[in-house]
């Protein structure tokens, strides 16, 4: 099976972010796994996006309101 990548300009699309910020992100050692094939090219593993999307969805139907009481 071939493995699957998204470039940064990919992923800033399928986010709705930049390319700046998931520079950030790298910087910081935050956002999904990535590898750096060669000098000055950085992807991301489609595998690694799927699974950091969803470590960090809100679970927004299943929350509780804090305004209940």
């Amino acid at each position: 099976m071939e493995k699957k990548f998204l470039t940064p300009n990919q992923l800033a699309a399928r986010w709705g972010t930049t390319y700046a910020a998931l520079a950030v992100m790298r910087y910081r050692q935050q956002g999904p796994n990535w590898i750096k094939p060669m000098k000055k090219k950085v992807l991301y593993p489609i595998e690694e996006v799927e699974a950091y999307e969803q470590r960090t969805a809100l679970n927004i139907g299943g929350a509780k309101s804090c305004l209940t009481t």
